[in-house]
C-alpha cells in the first residue's frame, strides 16, 4: 500500500470558519493559519499537527455540503497511481480539485465503502505550500 498514514489532516464543515476558529481553538487550544479563499472555498489549518485540522466553509451542492467530518487527507507520491489503485479496490472517484489549466492539482477525493471520504494529496507540490501557510506565509 502506497498510502502515507496516518493521515495529514482530518477536515470539518463548518458554517463559519473564523467562528469555528476561535470557538475549537478555545476549546482544544489551537492555533490557526491565516484564513484562505480560493474560488468559493474558505479554509484553515490548527498550527498542531499532524493530523492538522482543516476547517472548510459548508458549500451546498459540493462534497463539502454536510456539517461534521468531511474527509481524511493523505499524503500520496502520486496521486493519479494511487487514483486508479482506489477505484479498483472499489473506491469511486468523487471530486478533483483542478488548476486553471483544467488538469489535477491539489488533491482528489474518493468515498469508501463505509462513508469515509479520502483525500489524495501530492506531497511532491502541495507539501511545501502547507508548510508555508503553517509557518505563517501565504499558500503558495
Amino acid at each position: 500500500m502506497a498510502l502515507l498514514m496516518p493521515g495529514y489532516h482530518i477536515s470539518l464543515v463548518v458554517e463559519d470558519v473564523p467562528e469555528a476558529m476561535e470557538q475549537l481553538g478555545s476549546l482544544l487550544g489551537l492555533e490557526w493559519s491565516p484564513v484562505m479563499n480560493r474560488d468559493d472555498v474558505t479554509f484553515a489549518y490548527s498550527k498542531q499537527g499532524p493530523p492538522y485540522l482543516e476547517l472548510l466553509n459548508r458549500r451546498p451542492g459540493t462534497p463539502a455540503e454536510q456539517l461534521g467530518l468531511n474527509h481524511i487527507g493523505v499524503w500520496v507520491d502520486d496521486m493519479h497511481k494511487e487514483s486508479e489503485r482506489l477505484e479498483a479496490l472499489g473506491c469511486p472517484l468523487e471530486a478533483v480539485n483542478t488548476g486553471p489549466d483544467g488538469e489535477w492539482s491539489g488533491g482528489c477525493f474518493h468515498m469508501t465503502e463505509s462513508g469515509l471520504r479520502v483525500e489524495l494529496v501530492q506531497i511532491g507540490s502541495s507539501g511545501p505550500k502547507l508548510l508555508h501557510l503553517l509557518g505563517g506565509g501565504k499558500y503558495a
